[in-house]
């Protein structure tokens, strides 16, 4: 079975392509040849959004796994393993499943030319579809990869739900250069005779979503004016975050495990879902403390803070217990947060203005694609908490020169920055430093720099 797995690993420096006459035609004809489970599977949810569709869908498919339903969800990038993404109630494809799945893709791929390959994702969307008919799940949510016009999960041609989470600035090189251009491009999830739930967002936004649904016939409900938040409370001592929800029910005292801002507007999007689910006959009802159980999932790289305890760090024998282990102290703190593009990182600057963190080690990476200089400028805000910067390079081909982003940072935090061109040389200037200070570390800027920190 090595031969599948390098012929998905082959694939995986082109999760996306960014061609102008990129089409949906190459994945509808190996999914033809598959005999079209895309379109077998039922009850889809589909979320697209610059942040938080990938929170909005691990909301909704917990609150209806613990109402007893059967469901899959499809996330992306995946942080240690690419078994992540595709899962069923919370367990993620197996090896075993996964190998039989593209081994069927691999077989039909033979017989392609090169203007017929796949992309990675859209290989992985193939293998999620196949798996999703198969378990003939009672629910499957799909978060969107990049976009909504384009993007692989867009070959469904049914959804029962389209979600619009927060809309802005982001891989403006594929998807225009404007919000109006990117709001149309994810509007083209939304399909006709179905419902639409919009999360927070600008009014030019809900204007072009609005002129979408009805264009459709579609119904729909808006963050603000159908659901809202109220009493938003944030308690660092004990690490969560607490909200009023008004909706069709008034849901007291929703906690959340994780501290975001931005994430008390996730979670009650994902709470509209479900009512949105009642509301279309497909669930009866939904119990309150089955939804605020759900609401204290854990999310990784969401701010997630991690110490000695953390249960990462207390598997037997784990890969893990490495050079990033000896960081750990009575006095350090370690958090990952996978922030990487404006409007995340001004959610992230109104966090830690709230908190009491301070003398901040910000470790900092980012990918090529995305907008570093908007997002270390929003940085520079709150430089007055940050004691050093740490910009270093992760093995990705994607990832940004820690030069420039350097070079950058020096722009705003002066004589307080210092660059790494691996990860290995930044781990052993954090195990030195960690001896003698006890700040609090965070790496943010990408969600693709977990997996290799825990690895080095």
């Amino acid at each position: 079975m090595n031969y599948i797995i390098k012929f998905l690993n082959k694939f995986e420096k082109k999760e996306y392509v960014v061609k102008n006459n990129y089409s949906l035609e190459n994945i509808k004809y190996v999914l033809h040849k598959l005999g079209n489970p895309q379109d077998k599977i039922k009850n889809v949810i589909h979320i697209a959004g610059t942040n938080g569709k990938g929170s909005v869908a691990s909301y909704i498919a917990r609150i209806l796994l613990n109402h007893g339903y059967k469901v899959g969800l499809y996330t992306s990038p995946h942080i240690f393993n690419v078994n992540e993404r595709i899962s069923i109630n919370d367990e993620p494809i197996s090896n075993k499943d996964l190998n039989k799945y593209l081994e069927k893709i691999y077989n039909i791929s033979l017989n392609l030319g090169n203007t017929k390959r796949l992309t990675y994702f859209e290989i992985l969307t193939c293998v999620m579809f196949l798996y999703f008919n198969e378990q003939n799940n009672d629910f499957n949510v799909l978060e969107v990869g990049l976009g909504g016009k384009l993007d692989a999960t867009n070959v469904v041609r049914k959804t029962i739900i389209s979600v619009i989470t927060k809309i802005d600035l982001d891989h403006t090189e594929i998807l225009g250069n404007s919000i109006r251009e990117i709001t149309l491009d994810k509007s083209q999830i939304i399909k006709p005779n179905s419902f639409c739930v919009v999360s927070k967002n600008f009014n030019q936004v809900n204007k072009i979503i609005e002129s979408v649904c009805k264009k459709n016939s579609v119904k729909l409900k808006f963050f603000g004016k159908d659901f809202n938040i109220k009493n938003v409370e944030y308690n660092f001592e004990k690490k969560f975050l607490r909200f009023d929800y008004y909706g069709n029910k008034k849901i007291k005292g929703v906690k959340l495990n994780i501290m975001y801002p931005a994430q008390v507007e996730n979670a009650s999007t994902a709470i509209a879902i479900a009512e949105t689910l009642i509301e279309l006959g497909k669930i009866k009802k939904i119990s309150i403390k089955k939804v605020l159980t759900a609401m204290l999932l854990k999310l990784p790289s969401r701010f997630e803070i991690v110490n000695i305890s953390s249960k990462i760090m207390k598997v037997k024998n784990s890969k893990y217990k490495n050079k990033i282990y000896k960081l750990f102290n009575k006095k350090m703190e370690l958090i990952f947060d996978g922030t990487h593009n404006p409007s995340g990182f001004k959610n992230f600057v109104k966090l830690i203005n709230r908190s009491p963190y301070k003398n901040i080690i910000l470790c900092f990476t980012m990918m090529k694609e995305k907008d570093y200089k908007s997002s270390i400028k929003i940085l520079s805000k709150i430089k007055n908490k940050i004691n050093k910067v740490l910009v270093y390079k992760i093995g990705s081909y994607r990832c940004q020169n820690e030069k420039i982003l350097y070079n950058e940072f020096n722009k705003y935090f002066i004589k307080n920055v210092l660059k790494f061109n691996n990860i290995k040389n930044l781990l052993n200037f954090l195990i030195n430093f960690s001896k003698n200070n006890s700040h609090t570390v965070i790496f943010t800027g990408s969600l693709y720099a977990q997996k290799e920190l825990f690895e080095k």
